[in-house]
């Protein structure tokens, strides 16, 4: 196999810079309190001088600059719990108002709070003399005691954190936190709800049964994780498993369509794939958790509470990009801990109109429409068929969340109508596998016209989302892999690696360089997406491109969606493939592997070629015995 991007990032992976600027403070004091009738309040408030001031008319001003506002987020020990609250850019009340003087200072008003644009009522940054933000909201759950809590504020590029616990953390219950007097020792850096030198806080971490041969054989829902960061805190952990997948099976017995294909896949006992005939954790079954759950290695201390200790596994994940490591500790639960860890990153919820998937889902024939969504903190997605996706909102922090995707297009070439996403829908086709986890999602199908084994797999995190298509039909003159952006789109910037000053997407056309893209980047008020591709094929010659059009009266049809073309961007092999159906031989291999990554607004250029890093460098997993 042939991957034709890998090779390409050899040398960008040694040179991407870092995010951000960090600097921990010390923190004078941080109360987190809910009331009896639900009413809500934070303060934060420090007067370390070390905090990082944004310079006044700088890209970093909260008030003018590029994207301009800031963000406060919070991480609590307990259940990896955290919250986030986007203060917006601008001048005004609500908004931020600036003093240009001997000690500059910033201060944002919102008396609405917690309506209005943010539940944070003041936010106040004077130069080297104070930071203190007022809300009444408090972004954690605060059922319980939270162990310890961090703080960070990101303006622009700047990051200010701060840590209180142990001694520092004066009451700790249900609805009431408060901390006092934190060094600014407690922490290294920024980089928090994560082992210190982990910087992947979108990606997972998965491994197979395989790599942990001492847990195999446990009932899946057995398996709990945890991480060590000064105490034991339980991470969220979850087994999908897998098995032998035989296609004619997923369509129901129909071997016209299967073929009698076999190939290693995901079990779900909700389709006619069927679950797993091994009930326990076996080798090929995959353990999924995030890299930025992680924490340090742990000291040689007791067992977390609640599990068998002699079970213990600990799991080494490094970093081959920038040399940042972490570790995470599988166990036996002895009694009911939820794997969850009380968590849910991302909801996957599959809605078929015509009712149950196994008494209604036409395999034979489409449509099948349906009405299934994805939402996370950071996305939302929905599909209506299942090759139509018709809905993207980003709702990072401080992203509009409005819907910036029309259509998510498979085409042969430019304006040819014959096959497409629609198409796809509306000949036969089956379900692999739907199912909604703590840790990620999976919606898996196949069937393609006159591919019925070609098939898309979508696998959903709190930040990133996984696309991975196997092309597996006859013969055909191209192909090519778009989304179509909305009307709503209208400002975002987009660039790749080919054109990195960028074009705006506006429905006004533009010259665009075609070539191998690596990765593309749209980013605006609406919030930012990075689209990486990686195409993995035994095809020799083949030489992809890449394809834009923004043009609110396009020149050519554009097939399904609505009639107008803004920022129609994606690959393109324009050029003849061979049989790659396993049904017929002889028959080759092309399968792509897209990973978007949800933000908010403002990424640049260096933010996604560290995000292609990340996608293309994967984490190195190792695993031992414990203790």
């Amino acid at each position: 196999m042939t991957r034709l991007r890998t090779a390409l990032l050899l040398g960008l992976a040694l040179s991407t810079p870092a995010l951000a600027t960090d600097q921990p403070i010390a923190g004078t004091k941080l109360l987190l309190k809910r009331s009896a009738s639900g009413k809500e309040s934070l303060v934060f408030l420090s007067k370390d001088p070390a905090f990082l001031f944004p310079a006044i008319g700088s890209l970093d001003d909260p008030a003018t600059g590029s994207p301009g506002g800031a963000l406060l987020e919070l991480f609590a020990d307990a259940g990896s719990a955290t919250g986030a609250f986007a203060i917006p850019p601008g001048l005004g009340k609500p908004g931020w108002a600036v003093k240009d003087a001997a000690v500059d200072q910033y201060k944002y008003s919102n008396s609405s709070a917690p309506a209005g644009p943010t539940p944070i009522k003041v936010t106040i940054l004077k130069q080297g003399k104070l930071l203190k933000i007022v809300g009444k909201g408090i972004g954690l759950p605060l059922t319980g005691p939270q162990g310890g809590v961090s703080v960070r504020l990101t303006v622009g590029s700047l990051r200010s954190c701060a840590r209180f616990e142990g001694a520092n953390v004066v009451r700790d219950q249900a609805n009431l936190f408060l901390g006092k007097n934190a060094p600014a020792t407690a922490l290294a850096d920024c980089t928090l709800g994560a082992s210190p030198t982990l910087a992947r806080p979108a990606d997972p971490v998965v491994m197979t049964g395989a790599q942990v041969p001492t847990l195999v054989g446990i009932p899946p829902g057995d398996l709990v994780a945890f991480r060590w960061s000064g105490a034991w805190q339980q991470i969220p952990v979850q087994v999908d498993e897998r098995k032998v997948v035989n296609y004619t099976t997923v369509y129901n017995g129909n071997a016209g369509f299967g073929g009698g294909v076999t190939t290693l896949g995901y079990a779900d006992a909700g389709t006619f794939t069927g679950a797993d005939p091994n009930t326990a954790l076996d080798g090929d079954d995959e353990i999924a958790f995030m890299a930025r759950d992680a924490g340090s290695a742990a000291p040689s201390v007791a067992a977390p509470a609640g599990v068998i200790a002699s079970t213990g596994v600990k799991v080494t994940i490094s970093d081959p990009s920038d040399g940042g490591v972490g570790y995470a500790y599988l166990f036996r639960r002895s009694g009911a801990l939820p794997p969850g860890a009380g968590q849910q990153y991302v909801t996957y919820a599959f809605s078929l109109a015509s009712g149950p998937y196994l008494t209604t889902y036409n395999t034979s024939t489409g449509p099948n429409p349906e009405s299934s969504t994805v939402t996370s903190p950071f996305y939302q997605r929905r599909f209506t068929d299942r090759w139509i996706q018709t809905e993207l909102h980003i709702t990072a922090p401080g992203a509009t969340g409005v819907d910036i995707l029309d259509r998510h297009r498979p085409l042969f070439g430019p304006g040819v109508c014959g096959r497409s996403e629609d198409t796809f829908s509306a000949a036969e086709g089956a379900f692999v596998v739907n199912k909604s986890g703590p840790v990620r999602a999976l919606r898996s199908y196949v069937g393609a016209n006159s591919g019925p084994l070609s098939q898309r797999e979508h696998v959903f995190y709190e930040r990133r989302e996984d696309i991975r298509t196997s092309l597996r039909v006859h013969a055909i003159p191209g192909i090519m892999d778009l989304f179509d952006y909305a009307p709503a789109a209208t400002g975002m910037l987009y660039r790749n690696n080919n054109n990195t000053t960028g074009v705006l997407i506006d429905g006004n056309p533009d010259t665009v360089t075609a070539g191998l893209t690596l990765w593309e980047l749209v980013t605006g008020v609406q919030g930012s997406l990075t689209r990486t591709s990686n195409l993995i094929t035994d095809i020799g010659g083949l030489a992809p491109t890449s394809y834009y059009l923004d043009d609110s009266t396009p020149p050519i049809a554009l097939c399904t969606g609505d009639a107008f073309a803004y920022g129609i961007s994606g690959a393109w092999i324009n050029q003849a493939l061979p049989n790659t159906d396993p049904r017929t031989a002889p028959f080759n291999s092309l399968r792509s592997e897209q990973l978007l990554y949800f933000d908010s607004p403002g990424l640049t250029v260096a933010d996604a070629q560290t995000r292609t890093v990340w996608a293309l460098t994967p984490l190195a997993i190792s695993a031992a015995v414990w203790p």
